[in-house]
C-alpha cells in the first residue's frame, strides 16, 4: 500500500511541478526568449514522462 501511496505522490508532485512551469514561463516568456522558456517548459514536464517510463518498467533492465 505504501508503494501505491508512492507512485501516486510523485505522479502528482511532477505533474504539479510541470503546471508551475508552464505558468511562470507564460510569465516570464517577455523578459526572455522564448527558446530559453521553450526549453525550460520541455525539460520541466519531461520529468513526468521519464517517471512514468521508469514506474512501467517491467524489469530491472527496462528501468536501466
Amino acid at each position: 500500500m505504501v508503494l501505491l501511496k508512492n507512485k501516486i505522490d510523485i505522479t502528482r508532485r511532477t505533474l504539479n511541478f510541470g503546471i508551475r512551469i508552464i505558468n511562470l514561463a507564460s510569465k516570464i516568456r517577455n523578459r526572455y526568449p522564448f527558446s530559453v522558456t521553450d526549453q525550460l517548459v520541455k525539460s520541466a514536464t519531461s520529468v513526468g514522462a521519464n517517471v512514468h517510463e521508469a514506474q512501467s518498467a517491467r524489469t530491472k533492465k527496462e528501468f536501466y
